[in-house]
């Protein structure tokens, strides 16, 4: 069974991934105070992620609110999604 990532693989993943949304995507991740109880929040526009997380959440969030940022600017069709009744 393999151990568990240690806080500076999490860091570096964070600090590779960070950049390459921002670049890839025109994404812009901010780094901020997040109100509670979140942890992260999107809007389209950009990611932010709570300042006080540890690197394996923070990367964790990341990915997340990509993956929903990506989502939501694809169309049903896109998506696969029969009857859906989007018309785009």
């Amino acid at each position: 069974m393999s151990e568990h990532p240690s806080d500076e693989r999490f860091r570096a993943a964070f600090n590779r991934i960070e950049p390459w949304v921002e670049q890839r995507y025109a994404i812009p991740i901010r780094i901020s105070d997040v109100p509670e109880p979140f942890t992260g929040d999107l809007d389209g526009a950009e990611i932010k992620v709570d300042h006080d997380l540890t690197a394996e959440d923070a990367l964790f969030v990341i990915a997340h609110l990509f993956s929903h940022t990506v989502q939501w600017n694809l169309s049903a069709r896109t998506l696969g999604i029969a009857g859906a009744g989007c018309e785009d």
